[in-house]
């Protein structure tokens, strides 16, 4: 038991290790006149049960998924500023998880680790940031149990890399270089483009819709797992729409096009009625289809979210996979604050 023990902490610390280096040069050189700052604690339990296997499991769709994992982490964001402007954005949200099928049983997690420099109406930034890609450019699921397009198979939630923005009086259009490896910076000739264009404020409009285009060679990852080292060509058109109207929320996003010499098709679907006061409960349903390496697949999933305080949610998914056939129920506590 001892020996183990130091087995984890040995590499725990070389977990560590490795992200150091990464929040040392993300500091390094920030302007001593940086401005004001938002540090937010998040801790995370997440359990389910799983069918065929018939036994409780420890994350809320696969156990090499990135998302989600019984953790706890932090989320801090730092406005750089010179002697007249802000002129950009330090962001870094990171956590460690309980991964079991790690060599430590212990997992660093780098979500959002990038450095924003802000001119007039564009923006550019360099690090671990979205993708300009469809429904993902916009939609934050780190926290959430229905699963993205990105934990199905489509894009990367997070890519290694740089890109740059344009703000115009009714969206944007978006570009990106990254290493289309996803979570972690994998350098084997791979890369990926991405270019989306934008109509509708959300916020303002209660629509939003874009266009994307995607191209690149990619290596199949899935959360830190290398699955295999091929690359793999992709070039894909989408379409997403996301749409709001009094208490109902959609998003769509439809993606088509080529990976691996194979046809790639996604048609993804997430509605969500808001209930209570300050829209504290919240019911959703998700289908899902999906064609990728020849193989048709359907999903559905469900989902309830509660806000228990201002700083916590308790939810609850139910996921059916067509194929391989398997079910699931999960429950999360999630603390945000």
């Amino acid at each position: 038991m001892k020996k183990s023990y130091s087995a984890a902490v040995s590499n725990l610390k070389s977990s560590f290790g490795t992200a150091l280096p990464l929040i040392f040069l993300l500091f390094l050189n920030v302007p001593a006149q940086a401005g004001s700052y938002l540090f937010f604690r998040e801790v995370q339990i997440v359990g389910g049960y799983f069918s065929p296997v018939e036994k409780v499991e420890f994350f809320s769709m696969t156990r090499y998924d990135a998302m989600q994992k019984p953790g706890i982490g932090f989320d801090y964001l730092q406005r750089i500023s010179g002697k007249q402007r802000d002129w950009g954005l330090l962001a870094l949200q990171t956590r460690i998880v309980y991964a079991p099928e790690s060599t430590s049983d212990f997992q660093v997690q780098i979500y959002n680790a990038y450095i924003q420099y802000k001119q007039h109406l564009t923006n550019f930034w360099l690090g671990h940031n979205r993708p300009a890609s469809g429904l993902s450019a916009n939609l934050d699921n780190h926290a959430l149990l229905l699963p993205s397009p990105a934990m199905l198979g489509f894009g990367f939630d997070r890519d290694w890399g740089l890109g740059a923005s344009l703000d115009y009086s009714s969206g944007d259009i978006a570009f990106s270089m990254t290493s289309g490896s996803g979570m972690p910076l994998l350098l084997k000739k791979n890369y990926l483009t991405s270019f989306r264009i934008s109509h509708g404020i959300l916020e303002v409009q209660n629509y939003s819709y874009g266009f994307s285009l995607g191209y690149g060679q990619i290596l199949n990852t899935m959360g830190y797992k290398l699955v295999d080292s091929r690359l793999h060509s992709l070039r894909t058109i989408g379409f997403d729409l996301t749409y709001f109207l009094t208490r109902f929320e959609n998003r769509w996003d439809l993606i088509v096009g080529q990976y691996s010499a194979h046809t790639a098709v996604l048609i993804f679907w997430r509605s969500g009625i808001n209930f209570l006061p300050e829209n504290k409960l919240k019911f959703e349903i998700q289908p899902v289809y999906a064609l990728k390496d020849g193989t048709n697949n359907f999903s559905f999933a469900s989902g309830l979210s509660y806000q228990l305080t201002p700083f916590t949610t308790a939810r609850v998914m139910y996921q059916f996979h067509h194929d391989p056939g398997t079910q699931s129920v999960v429950f999360q506590i999630y603390y945000y604050k």
